[in-house]
């Protein structure tokens, strides 16, 4: 008995079909909404049906040729009766060929497409060379039908294949599919290995099962039998048993089928990447069964790689201003996820909705992107009260969306602590030159943690360079309005001529609103310069009006002689100068305190006449005089409605910041003392660093970590004056949560370059959760400064993803250890019909398969350009353009 088959040796892309038939159809649609728009009602009929098939465009020509018969177009009718007929022709002819040919799916839908595609072309022609007669119009469709055929049967090759004996017993043929983590890899493409591999099966499977009794097989860690291809089709190569290759292994389960009887082969499908297990050759060689061995996936690692989002980092400062915005860094590389949308979230602990987040475009295989999102700390979320005497810690979580083809989503997300304190001091220091006194000044309040700092320096002539913001914000001319000056809470006058505050257009407008500031609850600081005080032309204007001081006349002099300032009765009991009046001279002729290092001198002073009434005077030259006193070193006035002024008129206190450096030893800085004192005073915050509550803050590099892998754990610490602790004790705990691992005992150390307690390099050997606890004690006085944890998850390393490229080599000595063949996918066809020949041959049984093919490329090439030409040169003579 003899089974005649027609069968396809070329394309043989589902999916590609499915697609091309789409597309047709969707133009065919969308040509008949275009006539409806067009009020062109029968064209747009047709074209619609035309767009749904067979099964629409018969009966609507048939009704179409009824109605122009009975409208008298017996022309118009035959040949919509023509068409009806046609068309119902070639669908039972195509009905006849699936049948035929025993390949329901693929055959279908290919006859479906030969269908669809002749509609379409004829469509075309009726509506654009209506004018034409019958004869000319079924030409040049049939023309281009033929050559739409011949170009089919160039890409298809189809064969007609005759089996003698098919009733005999089909041979067994096991078919290994691999399982493992690395078939989950995407390689230029939205498939995976393991889903390519299904498909191409999927593609054979009528054939396979045409020929050979198959034994379907999935391997990872182990080999395992299943009772159909369809029960491989719902596997994932992820999740438990995936993390390793045992190809031996696979094989030999193979090769155990001869208990039963030989079989036609092994047919395996993997990438060649076995991480455990036998050595493969010598398994191949052992199982005595040809292995025809086809290889998946890409040569290259640069295109393979598997579903991935991994938060490489985020960062951001350890300490966020409530209500105003601070940046978040975050990095993120993506793999095996091209054409897609990556969702980030920054989530706050005890607030539901997201704080912060943006979705990232891939556009490659293999992508890093760095985001910024904005965070703006508000009230603490209900479900996470403070208790008394406990910093405001938060934790974030930065979180990418998981896409349904990762096999690890623990990578997803990192955890940031971050310290929320109340708003800073909002500074705006505007400068006429930059002079010594401005860079040191300018890191004081930079590194202070209580101040957001901006300063205005006087380039050339009218314009101004800004430097720094507040909230993010930049001013980038001097204030004028109102609004301007409410940005900021402490306004500072260097050496700046009144001329550039007012101008033409402004007049005094500003000197009145720096007026109006104070008297608003603003804070106003005047420093010594050439071009300050009376030099600089403030006598007699909104400014000295505010001052602690009456600024004299453009003409006022200069003291040159250097000294240590001599704090008054005040001064000595003053906010500005708690902790340092020791380094100064005081009242009733003290001198510093010879225990600790002399400051140097002051190069001088501007002078000024004298305090107005409701002035305090801090700080005077200790030898030099005016017909008013001592000259005043350093004034305080402070208004009815909060608003606060002072004037300092010593010259280049950056002096007293050197000589501490150069010293070293660790000494407390009166340098950065008095200005913080100073600034916290004029913002009527002076007891603000001194109610902080202490802190510490800990930060790891990642949340997600490989075992073995190093973690970097981090901690800021700050004591109740909101300073850096340099000399606490620094312990972490790491206890396991989940797991087998131990419990470790770790010491921050403290790096002086960072400012934070370090620890660069954890290594934790087991998978588990672990529970990473930091708490720091003050040396002196042996109390707990605070405590904070986080947890870090740790996975066992997977060999799955060491290697993702085709190990091609290893697969082709597979074959050859016994006979084999080594193919790669699209070269699965021709093993399948070497492995037909082994199977007829085996002990001169079987079925005998003769093949004749259908086509002849270049005969086909030939009569496909003919084709062509012929309906150009038609085209041509008939005048059609």
């Amino acid at each position: 008995m003899e089974q005649v088959s027609l069968e396809f040796d070329g394309l043989r892309n589902m999916p590609l079909l499915i697609t091309l038939l789409a597309s047709i159809a969707s133009i065919m649609i969308a040509a008949g909404v275009w006539q409806f728009v067009q009020r062109r009602v029968r064209q747009g009929v047709i074209c619609l049906a035309a767009g749904l098939g067979p099964p629409v465009i018969i009966p609507t020509m048939l009704i179409d040729s009824a109605l122009r018969y009975r409208g008298g177009d017996s022309s118009g009718g035959r040949m919509s009766w023509l068409v009806a007929v046609v068309v119902a022709g070639a669908t039972t002819i195509a009905a006849w060929v699936v049948v035929a040919t025993g390949m329901a799916g693929g055959m279908f839908w290919l006859c479906v497409l030969a269908i669809e595609a002749a509609l379409a072309i004829g469509v075309f022609y009726a509506s654009v060379y209506s004018h034409l007669g019958v004869g000319k119009l079924i030409s040049l469709m049939a023309l281009r039908c033929a050559a739409i055929l011949a170009l089919m049967l160039i890409l298809f090759k189809p064969v007609i294949r005759v089996v003698s004996g098919a009733d005999k017993s089909r041979p067994l043929l096991p078919i290994l599919v691999d399982r493992s983590g690395s078939m989950d890899t995407r390689d230029q493409g939205e498939t995976s290995r393991y889903g390519q591999v299904i498909n191409a099966l999927t593609a054979h499977q009528e054939r396979i099962e045409r020929y050979f009794r198959p034994l379907w097989f999935h391997f990872a860690r182990t080999a395992e039998e299943v009772d159909s291809l369809n029960a491989l089709s719902r596997l994932m190569p992820r999740g438990e048993g995936t993390d390793g290759t045992d190809i031996a292994a696979a094989i030999a389960a193979a090769a155990a089928v001869r208990d039963r009887e030989e079989p036609a082969g092994i047919l395996l499908f993997s990438d060649g990447n076995p991480t455990k297990g036998s050595p493969v050759t010598d398994m191949a060689r052992e199982a005595a069964v040809p292995t025809f061995a086809i290889g998946v996936g890409s040569r290259s690692d640069s295109t393979a790689s598997r579903p991935n989002i991994e938060i490489v980092s985020a960062d951001m400062p350890f300490e966020a201003v409530k209500n105003n915005v601070t940046s978040l860094n975050v990095r993120v590389r993506i793999t095996g996820l091209p054409n897609s949308a990556v969702q980030l979230a920054l989530k706050e602990q005890g607030i539901a909705d997201p704080v912060a987040g943006q979705s990232i475009t891939v556009t490659k295989n293999a992508q890093e992107t760095s985001v910024t999102l904005k965070y703006t700390p508000g009230d603490r979320g209900a479900e996470t009260p403070l208790k008394k005497g406990q910093a405001d810690i938060r934790m974030l979580t930065i979180a990418a969306a998981a896409h349904r083809t990762e096999a690890i989503t623990d990578d997803n997300s990192h955890q940031l602590h971050v310290l929320i304190t109340e708003p800073r001091i909002r500074v705006l220091y505007i400068e006429g030159s930059i002079r010594p006194e401005y860079k040191p000044l300018r890191r004081v309040f930079d590194s202070d943690p209580n101040v957001q700092f901006m300063s205005l320096i006087r380039m050339f002539e009218s314009k101004f360079q800004a430097s720094g913001s507040i909230a993010g914000q930049k001013l980038l001319r001097l204030p004028t309005t109102k609004a301007d000056f409410d940005r900021f809470d402490v306004l500072i006058l260097g050496d700046l001529d009144r001329t550039y505050l007012s101008d033409k257009r402004a007049g005094n407008v500003r000197l009145t609103r720096i007026k109006e500031f104070v008297e608003g609850g603003g804070a106003l600081l005047m420093l010594s310069g050439a071009n300050s005080f009376g030099p600089g032309g403030y006598a007699n204007t909104p400014v000295e009006q505010i001052l602690p001081v009456f600024v004299g006349a453009r003409t006022q002099e200069n003291e040159a002689t250097s000294f240590l300032p001599q704090l008054t009765a005040e001064g000595a009991k003053h906010k500005i100068f708690d902790g340092i009046d020791k380094y100064m001279f005081g009242p009733g002729g003290r001198k510093p305190d010879a225990k600790l290092p002399r400051l140097p001198n002051l190069n001088g002073c501007a002078t000024v006449v004298k305090q107005t009434p409701a002035a305090e005077v801090l700080a005077v030259h200790p030898t030099r005089r005016n017909a008013n006193g001592p000259l005043i070193v350093l004034a305080v006035r402070q208004f009815v409605g909060e608003g606060r002024t002072a004037a300092f008129t010593a010259n280049n206190t950056s002096l007293w910041n050197s000589f501490i450096q150069m010293r070293g030893g660790g000494e407390a800085n009166p340098y950065q003392q008095f200005w913080g004192q100073l600034i916290r005073w004029l913002a009527g915050a002076e007891v603000k660093s001194k109610d902080a509550t202490p802190s510490i803050v800990l930060r790891m590099d990642r949340s997600y970590a490989e075992a073995g892998q190093p973690t970097k754990f981090s901690a800021r610490v700050l004591d109740a004056g909101n300073k850096t602790d340099s000399t606490a004790t620094v312990s972490c705990l790491v206890t396991p949560i989940t797991g087998d691992g131990t419990k470790r005992n770790l010491a921050l150390v403290y790096k002086a370059g960072t400012g934070l307690f370090e620890y660069d390099a954890f290594h934790m050997g087991l998978a588990g959760k672990y529970k990473v606890a930091v708490t720091a004690v003050d040396n002196r006085t042996s109390k707990t400064i605070g405590s904070d944890e986080m947890t870090l998850t740790v996975e066992a390393h997977s060999q799955e993803t060491d290697r993702l490229s085709l190990n091609a080599i290893l697969l082709g000595r597979v074959a050859g250890a016994h006979n084999g063949q080594y193919a790669e996918l699209p070269g699965l066809n021709d093993a399948i019909t070497q492995l037909i020949s082994r199977g007829q041959a085996l002990a001169g049984e079987g079925p005998a398969i003769t093949t004749h093919r259908l086509y002849n490329f270049t005969l086909l090439f030939l009569v496909f350009v003919g084709l062509l030409t012929t309906e150009w040169i038609l085209r041509r003579n008939w005048q059609l353009h």
